[in-house]
């Protein structure tokens, strides 16, 4: 299969990734130290002006942070689940952000909501473009992979805590561990009054790439799966809407997801 894609975004285009990286310790046959490399690899081949990662582990964090120039990083250090975004210094100043945990009203923070099987933890950025000076806010965001429950409520409080925010526009990036036509995705993307409204970018793309999943896991027990989801808000043109396959996919895979980028314009 052929790696996607390799050129550069277009110089009126921001190009954002998500990528679940997978924590450390989470497969043994596949070790961090194994995979640190190849992760890196696909953030600098692809390029990107945002970058939103799920699973990262502190010391992940702390070795793709260094190994990548110019960008800054906001995320939550006082827990060992990240959720972090990235930001290209050269294009973007940090306007505010901030973090939330998916749990129902008036529960405690930090702890499993609804039928969560592990606590999940919303990253988002406010930042201001600083040649369109347009304010983007994007989210970071990882829903629970055997609550279903748990990830509708999670989008209804993502969609909730998106109205209070600032931000002229609004990209929500992330595993959601569901794909299109899912409860939680059409729940995500559905028209709700008060609420800016959520496209899929792979939906509303001019071009379309790569395969059709982003979930690969490492074997042939692993059932391939489009969990990985780009939302962006009305005001967003999505030039492109990609699934990349790595460059070391076939022989050491960095993950058990692959990177998903769109490119966009505001």
């Amino acid at each position: 299969m052929t790696p996607v894609p390799d050129p550069v975004p277009a110089p009126a285009d921001r190009r954002i990734v998500t990528y679940n990286i997978l924590y450390e310790g989470a497969n043994p046959e596949h070790p961090w130290e194994q995979r640190r490399a190849g992760v890196v690899a696909e953030l600098e081949r692809l390029s990107p002006d945002i970058v939103a990662l799920q699973e990262v582990w502190l010391n992940q964090l702390t070795a793709v942070q260094s190994s990548l120039s110019g960008f800054s990083w906001v995320t939550v250090e006082d827990t060992q689940q990240h959720t972090p975004i990235a930001y290209r210094t050269e294009v973007f100043d940090l306007e505010t952000w901030g973090s939330f945990w998916l749990v129902p009203p008036g529960s405690e923070p930090g702890v499993p909501g609804w039928d969560a099987a592990y606590q999940r933890l919303v990253t988002h950025a406010t930042l201001r473009d600083r040649r369109e000076g347009v304010s983007l806010t994007v989210m970071s965001l990882h829903l629970d992979h055997e609550g279903p429950r748990a990830r509708r409520e999670g989008v209804a409080l993502v969609r909730d805590r998106l109205g209070d925010l600032p931000g002229d526009v609004v990209v929500v990036a992330g595993d959601f561990n569901c794909p299109p036509g899912s409860p939680t995705h059409d729940r995500a993307t559905a028209d709700r009054e008060g609420q800016p409204p959520l496209r899929d970018a792979a939906a509303v793309a001019d071009s379309h790439e790569g395969p059709a999943e982003s979930y690969t896991g490492f074997g042939p027990s692993d059932e391939p799966a489009n969990i990985d989801h780009l939302l962006v808000s009305d005001g967003v043109a999505v030039e492109r809407a990609v699934t990349c396959v790595p460059l070391s996919e076939s022989t050491r895979p960095p993950s058990d997801h692959r990177p998903v980028f769109t490119d966009i314009r505001y």
